[in-house]
């Protein structure tokens, strides 16, 4: 046994110089120069109208992007690293963003932060404590029994208005003891089923908990993603100072065993295992059934939030082409309409990214209907996300009226700040097809998560029409989301996906 095991790893290694020779060859002429990827950051913020684009300065030095500047909001500033984490040959972002003071005192910030942990149906079991101090720095405090707990606990805080700052010192305690070779398993696993992450090159290392990731990936988001799959139960910390961004490694040899045929069952104890790891789907029991690679979940959650969460963890899962939901929404507790209508202004007050005064909420039956008007798609996109995790809510109806038309960057695996449906663009945008094709072929190109060859655009009257075969619905949707950030006033997604 002994002498098999040192043949194979031996043949391993070999295989792994012999790819690494052969992509590395290509490195030279994919080199993407710096001020390139510092304009691709600049067009990337120029879509976003949660990002102050006249207020932030991007500066690119060998792929390390350095942002600085104010923003107003703390969920600005995350929206702002993330989207340049999501532009190709980017290797780091640097932080020098500076949240503007607020007028709030730091005792109303404490109140509201508090008040956003209990409302939210993740955090409001985790018996949590925010201080805040004069500059506007929230520490929060307790214990949770996961790092997705976590961290969401620091988004949820992080989402609140007058926030400048977040220092997350809540101590992790798992419930059970689990040795570095369980801990090393289940994160190659994560990392092998994440639609978001190539994991050829990555090595994984685990001693006494703490976790060392090493190697190359494609993109500082996906850099990213790796590190949040690393963080399993068990885990202290992950150092990821060894793995490295190069664009070489998203060539398609380098994903060939990813996307090979899965069964059905392999999908679906995948599923079911990423939604143990998802801190606002693992309470409730749900049930995965896939049927040639289409998910379908069943069964019965708390909460509206819990449901969408479920949708979305499929999706990035390997194999999957797509999602049927039939998850029913069934609050613990019933909450009269009043009730309901009152929580969700106030969660809409408390939040940073939403101008609360021109939103008219009516519920009935805990479904929610948004009325009104909102000046960019992520305030309608945010407005309804906060909604859903209001307690009692079981379903959100968004009429909300868009004035300022744009399009909200999706964010891959990136946490919260979630885009919205494309559906309400202007569709009486003067079209220049050549010119929109083109855009469109760049937005490709600096997307992390589209292979260029893999999608073909043709434009007519401003209606850009995708085809072509992507390896997962994540590829899919990015390719979609650059199409309209290329000036497209309406997407006919004819992508297909790979069964292998």
């Amino acid at each position: 046994m002994r002498a098999s095991m040192g043949c194979g790893s031996l043949t391993l290694g070999v295989a792994l110089v012999s790819l690494l020779t052969a992509v590395q060859t290509a490195s030279a002429r994919t080199e993407i120069g710096d001020p390139d990827i510092t304009l691709a950051v600049e067009r990337q913020f120029m879509h976003d109208p949660a990002v102050p684009f006249n207020a932030i300065d991007v500066d690119s030095s060998k792929g390390i992007v350095r942002l600085s500047g104010q923003v107003s909001s703390f969920g600005a500033k995350m929206q702002a690293l993330r989207i340049a984490e999501t532009v190709k040959g980017v290797r780091a972002v640097v932080d020098e963003l500076i949240v503007e003071p607020t007028s709030l005192s730091p005792e109303q910030i404490q109140k509201d932060v508090t008040a956003a942990l209990a409302a939210d149906p993740a955090t409001r079991d985790y018996h949590l404590t925010a201080m805040v101090d004069a500059s506007g720095t929230v520490t929060l405090l307790g214990t949770a029994h996961s790092w997705a707990e976590h961290e969401i606990a620091a988004h949820v805080a992080g989402g609140v208005r007058g926030v400048r700052e977040i220092d997350n010192d809540i101590e992790l305690d798992f419930l059970v003891k689990r040795t570095d070779s369980q801990i090393q398993a289940d994160i190659k696993e994560r990392l092998r089923w994440d639609t978001l992450v190539d994991d050829s090159l990555i090595d994984v290392k685990v001693r006494g908990g703490l976790v060392t990731l090493s190697g190359i990936v494609g993109s500082a988001a996906e850099a990213r993603r790796a590190q949040l799959d690393a963080r399993v139960t068990g885990v202290n910390d992950v150092k990821a100072d060894a793995l490295k961004v190069e664009r070489w490694a998203r060539d398609d040899d380098l994903r060939s065993s990813k996307y090979v045929q899965k069964s059905d069952e392999e999908i679906r104890k995948a599923v079911q295992a990423a939604l143990l790891y998802d801190p606002r789907v693992n309470p409730f029991p749900v049930d995965v059934g896939v049927d040639d690679g289409q998910v379908s979940l069943s069964g019965a959650v708390g909460n509206l939030k819990a449901k969408r969460a479920a949708t979305d963890t499929a999706r990035n899962t390997v194999g999957v082409i797509g999602v049927d939901n039939y998850l029913r929404v069934r609050p613990a507790d019933h909450f009269g309409a009043q009730t309901i209508e009152n929580r969700v202004r106030e969660a809409f007050m408390r939040d940073a990214l939403i101008d609360s005064h021109d939103i008219f909420v009516d519920a009935n039956d805990g479904v929610v209907s948004l009325f009104g008007n909102v000046d960019s798609p992520i305030e309608k996109s945010q407005a309804e996300d906060v909604a859903s995790r209001v307690a009692g809510v079981t379903e959100v109806r968004n009429y909300l009226t868009v004035e300022r038309l744009g399009v909200a960057i999706p964010l891959p695996g990136g946490y919260g700040w979630y885009p919205y449906d494309y559906s309400y663009r202007s569709t009486d945008t003067p079209a220049d097809d050549a010119a929109i094709a083109a855009n469109i072929r760049q937005e490709i190109y600096w997307s992390p998560y589209v292979d260029r060859a893999d999608v073909v655009v043709h434009v007519d009257d401003g209606v850009a029409t995708l085809t072509g075969t992507v390896k997962s619905r994540a590829e899919r949707a990015a390719a979609v989301a650059s199409a309209y950030e290329g000036g497209a006033r309406r997407v006919k997604d004819e992508i297909k996906l790979a069964t292998g």
